[in-house]
């Protein structure tokens, strides 16, 4: 099942995601916060964006307000993930 984890050492805040939706359009979807370690479900909004071939992409920012971006991409052998300070 896919979700989306905070595996940093603090809180991760504003977090948004970019998917598509079930009528196969890009939507953002906001979750407040999440605690370290903490996990929000995603398996439908990441299924229906790897069905479209698109990336899958995490904006989120720290307790000190740097901002950070993962991307997750599908290939052909899996999954390949991205980690940015932006």
């Amino acid at each position: 099942m896919w979700v989306v984890e905070n595996q940093g050492f603090g809180p991760a805040l504003d977090v948004r995601y970019t998917c598509c939706d079930g009528n196969q359009k890009r939507v953002e979807r906001f979750i407040p916060s999440l605690a370290k370690g903490a996990e929000y479900p995603a398996q439908n909004d990441v299924s229906a964006t790897f069905e479209k071939r698109h990336d899958f992409e995490i904006r989120y920012r720290s307790l000190s307000g740097q901002p950070y971006i993962t991307i997750v991409r599908k290939t052909d052998d899996g999954t390949q993930t991205e980690f940015r300070k932006s």
